[in-house]
């Protein structure tokens, strides 16, 4: 730019000034081949290892003797090591801006560095903690405790009392509410199913994400259970004389 701008000026002896491409070290990095094969065995690895966690984990489940106790432990232990992790990466980080000197690389370019490296680790382990977390309360729910039992019992009781108060009105689902509430095991199941499928294929999930579809879903369960009505009783044949 320039050579070109004093050559239009009339200083004709720029044009014999050679092309220089000037380079600047911003920093030394030694072992930058080294990092730079960790972070694509780390990226190589990022879908391998989750897929062999999540079969050993669900084996483990299968041959368990009782299998919702070990679902809800395996997913819990699961969420405690996403929270371990998130701690390790914290400690990790201070110890690696710690050893990184200001005349080397700055402070605030070192900080940029790391966080940019653990970006995705960070995602995925928020990630692998909502849901884990969200399957264990499912389980749980869904157990035989008392507990469990008494939270299903409240939740039909107060979807119960939203449906007769409507209907009380004038408001009814009629054929539609018979129909959910004959299919509402498979209609539970093709929702919880949906999600999944959505939380699968969405490609990079993250926290909010997984909030979204947790209250979509929770919302679709709402629905199946105030929507189903059950069949009104056959009338009571008179008695014979």
């Amino acid at each position: 730019m320039v050579k070109q701008d004093l050559i239009q000026h009339g200083f004709a002896l720029a044009s014999n000034i050679p092309p220089i491409s000037p380079t600047v070290a911003l920093f030394q990095a030694n072992d930058l081949g080294k990092a730079q094969a960790a972070y694509r065995l780390i990226k190589t690895l990022k879908i391998v290892l989750p897929i062999l966690a999540l079969a050993l984990l669900a084996g483990g489940v299968w041959v368990a003797r009782k299998r919702r106790r070990a679902l809800i432990g395996a997913t819990l232990g699961l969420a405690a090591s996403m929270v371990i992790l998130a701690i390790g990466l914290v400690i990790a980080r201070s110890i690696y801006l710690n050893s990184v000197p200001p005349t080397v690389l700055p402070g605030d370019a070192a900080a940029a560095a790391f966080d940019a490296m653990v970006y995705f680790i960070r995602v995925s382990l928020r990630v692998v903690l909502a849901v884990a977390l969200v399957v264990a309360i499912g389980a749980f729910i869904t157990g035989p405790s008392r507990a469990a039992i008494q939270t299903r019992s409240g939740l039909k009781s107060g979807a119960g009392w939203v449906r007769n108060f409507g209907e009380r009105r004038g408001v009814s689902t009629g054929p539609v509410g018979e129909w959910t509430y004959a299919h509402r095991r498979i209609l539970r199941i093709a929702a919880v199913a949906l999600m999944a499928v959505i939380f699968v294929f969405w490609g990079h999930p993250t926290l909010v994400v997984v909030i979204v579809l947790v209250v979509i879903l929770l919302v679709l369960l709402g629905l199946i259970e105030l929507i189903g009505r059950p069949p009104a009783a056959a009338p009571e044949t008179a008695a014979q004389t």
